[in-house]
Order: C-alpha cells, then sequence, then structure tokens
C-alpha cells in the first residue's frame, strides 16, 4: 500500500454526517436454542357460571367505551347492586384535544390521541393549532402534531408555528411548479405529477400516505426541525426555495419552467454535469439535484453540518450533507424522497417515489445526478468494491426498513426476543453490527419487535452479522457486547434466531377461581369485547445540531388493523391481589383476546371488577371497542302447577298465571302476615312484595283450594 493510501486511512473524513456506535466490541458467540423451550401459555377457557332454572332479565346500567390502552396500563370497570362504574381508564384527554381529534380526518385520530396523551400539558397548545388552522391545512397540521415525536415537539428549541409554516408554504409553492399540483379530497390531499412514459406526458397521483410521510413531514433523518437562529430565522422549506448566497442558484429560479418530475425508465440514468446545468426541459428531480450539486462545490471540512439552511449556507460536504440537503430540496420542491443509508460502510445516499422507490443520489461539485442506479450502495454484486452489510431506508419519523436487496445480494435474518418465562417482547430494539469499513465494529441497521417479540432484517451476503438488544428492562448481552449470529451469510438463506432475555416482562399471575359459591346469582353482565387496532412504538435518536451532546430519544408511532388484550373479571380479593401484583384468582380468565362476546353471571351484594389489561406491554398501545350491559336476573326457585293455576317462585317475586280470581297472603318464619295481594282478572301477573331479602312462606288461595309454598328472596 503506497504512503497516501495509508495516510488516508489513518486521517479519513467519513462521507456521512450521521454519527454510527463504532467500537472495540467484545464478541461473543449466539447460545445455543435451550434443550427444553419455553412453552407459551395457553389461554384458559371461559370460566362462569350459569345456575339452572328460567330467567327473567331487568336492564339495570350500561356503558360502552371506544379506548385507547398504552402500554403497561389498564381500564377497570366495577359492577354492583349500585350499576357499573369506572375504577381505572388511561389519562383522559382535554376537550381542546379531543375536539381536535374530532375536526381532523378520520384515519389520523387514532394516532393523534396517542401522540396528545404524550404530549402531557403541551396537548392543548398543539389541539389549538389544529383548531385554529385554515381547515384547508388541517390534515397536514395535524399529520404532523400526530407523527413527530412527542419529544421533539416538546423540546425547548422546537417552535410549535414550524408545522403551519410548514403546511403553509407546500400550498405557496404549488403554485409555483408547473410540473405538480396537490389534489384535496375530503380525507386527503396529495401531488399529482406530469411524467413521461414512452415518450407521452402522463399524470401520476402519488399515494397519499407516501405525500404526508415524504412531502409533508419537517424531519429528514437524524435532525431536529428548527427555524431559530441557528438556522437564521428560517425554516429549510422557505430559506432553500428563496435564499442563494451570491455566485449560487437560488432553488425557485433553476425549477419555474420546468415541466415534468421524470422520465419514467427501469434503467439506470446518469445526468452529467453541464455547463448550462438548469435546462428548463431537464426533468424536476434532475434540476434538484444539480441545484445541490452546485450548492456544494467542496468536501466537506469543518463542523460537517446536519441543518439543510447551513449546509446550504458553508457550501461544503460529503455524502451526508449531500443526502440531507438533496432531501431537504427535492421535498422543497415537493417530491417525495427519503434517506437510506449504509452505515457499516460509510456511506448514505436517497431515494424517490414514483410506481415504487427508485434509488437518487448527487455527486457534489457539479457531478453527475443518478436516477435508477441502483449501484450507489457500490457493493461488488453490482460492479463496486464493497460488501455491503445492510442497507436501511429511514422514514422521516425514525421508522426504518432494510432495503438491501435492492442493492446486493442479500439473505433473511428473522428475530424472536423473550423474556426470561418465554413471553414475547415488544419493542425491544433489535441492532445489528458489522465489521466497520474503516476497522473495529458498527451499527448496520436496526429495528423493533412486534407484540409477538419478532422482527426480520434483509442483509448483505457474505459478512458477519453480530447483535445487540436494546430494552427498557436491560441491554443483552450487555452495553459492551454485541452476539455473533450469522457467519459469513449466503445469498438467498434464510436465518433464525430465538433470544431469551435474563430479565422477566412485568405481569400478574392469573389463576382460575373457579365457580362463584353463592348460586344464586342474580346478576347477568354481557360483555362485548374487540380490539380493532394497535398502535406499535419505536424511536429514534434526534440531534440539534452537529455534536449535540444530549439528543433526543423521539418515539414514532405505526398503527396496524387488530390486536389482543387480556380481559379478567375479579372478586373485590382477586381484584385487590391484582392490584398488588400477586397471585390473582379470577371467574373468567382470557388472555390475548381479539374479540369476545360473553355472559357472565354473578352472585348478589358483591363488588366484581372487568379488567383489561396491557400490563404486559413495553411499546404498544391498543384499541379498544367495549360494551357492557348489567341486568338483574330473578332466578326460577320452584315451579307448581294444577288444572286451576300456575305459581313459579322467582328471586325477585312470585309469578301467577290462573284463569280464577287469585289470593296471595306472605308470611315471615315468625308467622306474621307481611304482604297480601288478589288478582281478579285472568291472565300472567309478577308480584314482587316490598320485603327484605329472607324466608318467607306463600299462600296460594283460589276457591276452596289452598296451597302453601316457600319461597327465597334475595335482595330489594
Amino acid at each position: 500500500m503506497n504512503f497516501w493510501a495509508m495516510l488516508f486511512i489513518l486521517t479519513h473524513v467519513t462521507g456521512m454526517t450521521y454519527e454510527p456506535e463504532i467500537g472495540d466490541y467484545q464478541i461473543i458467540d449466539s447460545p445455543a436454542e435451550p434443550e427444553a423451550s419455553f412453552v407459551l401459555p395457553v389461554p384458559y377457557d371461559t370460566l362462569m357460571y350459569i345456575a339452572p332454572g328460567g330467567l327473567i332479565l331487568q336492564p339495570m346500567d350500561s356503558l360502552t367505551l371506544h379506548v385507547q390502552i398504552p402500554e403497561g396500563e389498564s381500564v377497570v370497570l366495577r359492577f354492583n347492586s349500585s350499576g357499573i362504574s369506572v375504577v381505572e381508564l388511561p389519562e383522559t384527554l382535554s376537550t381542546l384535544a379531543q375536539q381536535a381529534i374530532d375536526v381532523s380526518p378520520s384515519w389520523l385520530q387514532h394516532a393523534l390521541e396517542d401522540n396528545f396523551r404524550r404530549l402531557g400539558e403541551y396537548a392543548d397548545t398543539y389541539a389549538l393549532i389544529i383548531l385554529d388552522v385554515d381547515p384547508q391545512l388541517r390534515d397536514e397540521v395535524a399529520f404532523q402534531v400526530a407523527h413527530i415525536g412527542a419529544e421533539i415537539l416538546t423540546d425547548s428549541i422546537f417552535d410549535p408555528e414550524l408545522i403551519v409554516v410548514n403546511a403553509e408554504l407546500i400550498y405557496a409553492y404549488d403554485d409555483s411548479l408547473q410540473y405538480v399540483e396537490l389534489v384535496e379530497y375530503p380525507e386527503y390531499t396529495t401531488t399529482r405529477y406530469k411524467i413521461v412514459v414512452d415518450g407521452d406526458t402522463i399524470d401520476y397521483e402519488l399515494p397519499f400516505l407516501y405525500y404526508y410521510y415524504y412531502v409533508v413531514h419537517p424531519e429528514l433523518s437524524d435532525e431536529i426541525p428548527r427555524m431559530d437562529e441557528y438556522v437564521y430565522n428560517r425554516f429549510w422549506r422557505d430559506y432553500l426555495f428563496n435564499e442563494a448566497d451570491s455566485g449560487y442558484p437560488k432553488l425557485s429560479e433553476v425549477l419555474k419552467h420546468t415541466k415534468v418530475l421524470w422520465e419514467v425508465t427501469d434503467t439506470a440514468q446518469v445526468y452529467p454535469g453541464s455547463s448550462a446545468p438548469f435546462d428548463s426541459t431537464a426533468p424536476a428531480l434532475v434540476t434538484v439535484g444539480r441545484w445541490v450539486s452546485y450548492t456544494l462545490p467542496e468536501l466537506a471540512w469543518g463542523n460537517r453540518p446536519i441543518q439543510p439552511n447551513v449546509i446550504a449556507h458553508e457550501h461544503n460536504g460529503n455524502c451526508g450533507e449531500v443526502q440531507d440537503l438533496l432531501q431537504a430540496a427535492a421535498r422543497t420542491a415537493l417530491i417525495p424522497v427519503d434517506a437510506h443509508f449504509s452505515i457499516a460502510e460509510d456511506h448514505v445516499w436517497n431515494a424517490f417515489y414514483c410506481y415504487g422507490w427508485h434509488e437518487y443520489q448527487v455527486d457534489r461539485g457539479g457531478g453527475v445526478v443518478h436516477l435508477n442506479d441502483w449501484r450507489t450502495a457500490y457493493d461488488v454484486d453490482w460492479g463496486g468494491s464493497k460488501q455491503v452489510s445492510s442497507v436501511m431506508a429511514w422514514r422521516s419519523d425514525g421508522l426504518t426498513e432494510t432495503v438491501t436487496p435492492w442493492y446486493s445480494n442479500a439473505c433473511s435474518l428473522y428475530v424472536q426476543v423473550l423474556d426470561a418465562r418465554g413471553m414475547p417482547v415488544d419493542g425491544a430494539r433489535v441492532l445489528l453490527y458489522s465489521e466497520y469499513y474503516y476497522g473495529g465494529y458498527s451499527i448496520s441497521c436496526w429495528k423493533f419487535t412486534n407484540p409477538l417479540g419478532m422482527t426480520a432484517f434483509a442483509v448483505g451476503n457474505l459478512r458477519n452479522i453480530y447483535l445487540q438488544i436494546r430494552t427498557p428492562l436491560g441491554t443483552y448481552p450487555d452495553e459492551n457486547t454485541i452476539m455473533q449470529i450469522i457467519y459469513y451469510g449466503q445469498t438467498g438463506g434464510n436465518y433464525y434466531k430465538t433470544l431469551y432475555l435474563p430479565y422477566i416482562v412485568p405481569f400478574v399471575r392469573v389463576v382460575p377461581a373457579g365457580a362463584p359459591t353463592d348460586t344464586t346469582n342474580p346478576y347477568a353482565v354481557d360483555i362485548e369485547l374487540t380490539v380493532p387496532y394497535k398502535i406499535l412504538h419505536g424511536y429514534a435518536w434526534g440531534r440539534r445540531n452537529t455534536g449535540d451532546a444530549n439528543p433526543i430519544q423521539h418515539t414514532y408511532s405505526e398503527e396496524e388493523d387488530g390486536g389482543t388484550i387480556n380481559m379478567y373479571i375479579f372478586d373485590s380479593l382477586g381484584y385487590e391481589a391484582y392490584v398488588e401484583g400477586g397471585v390473582a384468582a379470577a371467574y373468567y380468565i382470557g388472555d390475548n383476546l381479539p374479540a369476545e362476546t360473553l355472559s357472565f353471571t354473578a352472585p348478589y351484594e358483591s363488588d366484581w371488577y372487568i379488567v383489561l389489561s396491557n400490563r404486559s406491554s413495553l411499546s404498544t398501545t391498543y384499541g379498544v371497542d367495549l360494551k357492557v350491559r348489567l341486568s338483574s336476573k330473578s332466578m326460577l326457585v320452584e315451579q307448581v302447577s294444577n288444572p286451576k293455576f300456575n305459581v313459579r317462585m322467582l328471586t325477585k317475586g312470585i309469578a301467577v298465571e290462573h284463569r280464577q280470581p287469585i289470593a296471595l297472603k306472605l308470611y315471615d318464619l315468625t308467622g306474621r302476615t307481611v304482604a297480601t295481594r288478589e288478582f281478579t282478572q285472568p291472565g300472567h301477573h309478577l308480584w314482587q312484595p316490598n320485603v327484605s331479602a329472607g324466608i318467607y312462606f306463600v299462600h296460594v288461595k283460589q276457591g276452596d283450594n289452598l296451597t302453601t309454598y316457600k319461597w327465597v328472596k334475595l335482595g330489594r
């Protein structure tokens, strides 16, 4: 190796501005699977007691809930002779927050509710912004409140007005750009572009979620959006479009005559630099790319900024600065763009969306613009010199996916994370490492586990892959150790790893209590439960500026259809044990229920508790719809019939069917008459004497026929 090559390795300046964790970790082998695996518990059968005999149900009370149950929390209802009451609910939103949810598009309402709860005392600030904004902008503003991490929205450098400024600028620039227009629908907005397909100019409408995540969202990757003095008191969508230092191009000027977004092709396109780079016949993607290339004529030096305004003003950068500026400039130009990372190989670039994702990279200093050129990662499988360990796409809010197969031959890794009991751990951050391009070991990519404790990666071939897991319970193996799980991965291979953490997810042991001992059972409780959706969470780190010593860990959310919840029915003793964390005996146990319809019969003069528990989740919120109906149930104790009349002794009354006049007289155990009643008209009658609970005798007299029965009255 010559001297200059050695000097470069010793003094290299990284291409990325993202700061990976790089170090000389202790390497350990992946542990063998345990000989006797833990078995996930099978839900108990429904345990309830229904006494024999005929029933008369009289409605007493009902309650309907549509509620989100965040991680670690529960919903608790109590029912007794007074009706149904709420004992425990997750934090209730303010009136303003609920009003803001109600006026927002329906597809955003669950995410808004989730983030409002995380905003705490700041919720009303953002609710007022949603309520007061121009209704045309409300979907864009509500989206930002729902999908910018609450930790960012409440940070001291973040200006809440930024989300309104951002939305206003999108509509302002729509009037200035010929290749794109905003399209308004009742529930959402999106963009429509002019594109060229086989020589014809046609319209292409962007799927609406891509508009919100990759055009509207003010975050790019690991920076926190700002518009304070550090970024010249301008949000990047404003500064990049309208400002340019002397001798540099202004983005609004170079785009004003551009007619189309892209000339669609399946092959790689490489547009060279030009002495006349801003030809109006060039597609917008090329013009924006050339603007970035000419704005950054020099290699990176100095402070390596991560804020787009500072990058544009300082006019130098490597791939990290180019990635940030290209993404911000493209979104300013209303083009959907995200960020791609090959972290362990020290390279980053972008991708744009039009009929799917396509590579997008710019070479600084008036260099070429790459479109749809999958050689960008420089993997040996595409003619490059690197063995890529992974390529990770970073959505603005922090969610990541591995897109390695677009750039390299790849293999698949499936990871499941369980606690020491064998129960799934949700929200575990699974970090994959590999050998760093310049020595040591580096993070390559990361994802978070779902409620089953599972996640999956696509990683590069012919690379070693190491793993570390971080959860609120602890780090595994530990902060200074990574575990090797793939040795020289093979193209097309499928690798599976189940890992048992030495921690236990919080839980309460619930055991069956059997049937209620009081067989009189005058309550009927009907429950209808559904879990229509769940909200998964992960987090990313956001930096205020280069070298931020205290970056923000901010939460993102992703809603998915369907979910499960644990439901229990306790008496007072069982519920007390549940609250205290002991072994709780339940009369109904339903684990991991996606839905349930249940009728439960309960004894009188007791408090009973319905618990919907999300205690064992570390990061997942479940949306629950619950209907509970409470009825008073009179149970048939004795039925007597003769040719003249039928008498049914019920726990709350005496039912009589007769054709001739009939008289009833009620005696207590001392022989004292406590109530009388006569029925002269034939038919069906129900007599409910106003007496205390207890044992009585009933004389039934019809003509010369006199019969005596025992009657047990339960409750009033």
